[in-house]
């Protein structure tokens, strides 16, 4: 029982001066609860080629998806549909892969529409 509070004050202390003694305190705090919780961290690996090629590849090869020469068809909507589901989306402040947050696609939504129909 004493290892365990001793061990307890150990990471606490570590963490303590961690955090001091870094100069962005933030990040630092959020790598810590990401280490405890024990999710690692990913890391950037540089990649060299044709981005349209590799990602073609990647997707293929990790899901398993079977090769197409088709396009994908895009159906044609209207401005009014598109204001439709655009006023469908959640009011969020967190962002997906665009970086965009929906928050702000709701503000804009008018801007954003160029079709006429």
């Amino acid at each position: 029982m004493e290892y365990d509070q001793l061990s307890r004050d150990e990471k606490s202390r570590h963490f303590k001066e961690t955090i001091l003694s870094s100069d962005n305190k933030t990040e630092r705090i959020w790598n810590i609860a990401a280490e405890i919780k024990g999710h690692q961290k990913t890391t950037n690996i540089p990649i060299e080629g044709d981005p349209k090629l590799l990602a073609d590849q990647s997707i293929h090869s990790s899901c398993n998806i079977p090769r197409s020469e088709e396009n994908l068809v895009f159906k044609a909507i209207t401005k009014r549909d598109f204001l439709k589901m655009g006023e469908l989306l959640k009011s969020k402040h967190s962002s997906g892969f665009d970086d965009v947050p929906s928050s702000i696609m709701k503000c804009c939504l008018e801007q954003v529409a160029v079709c006429d129909k």
